[in-house]
């Protein structure tokens, strides 16, 4: 029994310094106003990380008679494009190959990683062909109102928003865009900005897709990242 309250006495002992370990490494958040993120920065780099799930087999059941038939399928007005095992099962792998994607069941997972900036060659990271600008400035006004003016060969545009701060919180709000929620971080002259979102329509360009491709995304997000060096 004693050796057994000794054990006992040990583990709580352990316990505590784990516990006291814990919550001695967690460290404050660091509280940013807009007097430190005022100025004028210049885009080092701006990355886009994306995300999304691809229902390819919904994205098939909605074609048309003549494309369903041309893809080996049976259509009706009911069930619309169906196919048999080994066809749906050749038909998804090919999509989602050609997504650059990774298939489990229907459902096809694709990531991209693109920068949009800095590229003075214009090169994009991928097949996707993202654009790449070749340069952006970006200026924080002291009521947190934001200039972003991108220039590529020949064209400058500006875009205008408004940024608000909370600690490190921020929610970035261009002009014709949806507000994106994020993080800001600064070291010396650098500034990192995370902002992103897990709603879809933060993500989708609804002028770009159709709406079959939309309807058969169950799920994804978004998250920008820009680095930046102050210049002013």
């Amino acid at each position: 029994m004693k050796k057994e309250k000794q054990m006992v006495k040990i583990l709580y002992i352990v316990i505590i310094f784990f516990m006291g370990a814990c919550d001695s490494s967690t460290e404050p958040e660091t509280v940013y106003t807009m007097e430190d993120l005022q100025g004028t920065w210049e885009m080092v780099s701006n990355s886009v990380e994306l995300e999304y799930l691809i229902d390819v087999s919904y994205a098939y059941s909605t074609a048309g008679q003549d494309a369903c038939t041309s893809l080996s399928g049976s259509w009706s007005e009911q069930n619309g494009c169906v196919f048999d095992s080994s066809v749906a099962a050749f038909l998804y792998n090919q999509a989602c190959s050609q997504l650059q994607g990774s298939l489990s069941g229907s459902i096809c997972t694709v990531s991209i990683n693109e920068e949009t900036c800095c590229c003075p060659n214009n090169e994009t990271g991928n097949d996707q062909q993202v654009s790449c600008s070749i340069s952006q400035t970006l200026t924080v006004s002291s009521d947190g109102a934001l200039s972003l003016v991108t220039v590529n060969y020949g064209e400058e545009t500006t875009q205008s928003g408004v940024l608000t701060i909370n600690g490190s919180s921020i929610i970035w709000n261009m002009e014709e865009q949806n507000p994106l929620n994020g993080t800001v971080s600064i070291l010396g002259n650098s500034l990192t900005i995370r902002v992103g979102s897990n709603d879809l329509s933060d993500i989708l360009d609804p002028s770009g897709a159709d709406d079959s491709f939309s309807q058969s995304i169950t799920s994804g997000s978004a998250t920008i990242i820009m680095s930046m060096n102050k210049v002013n």
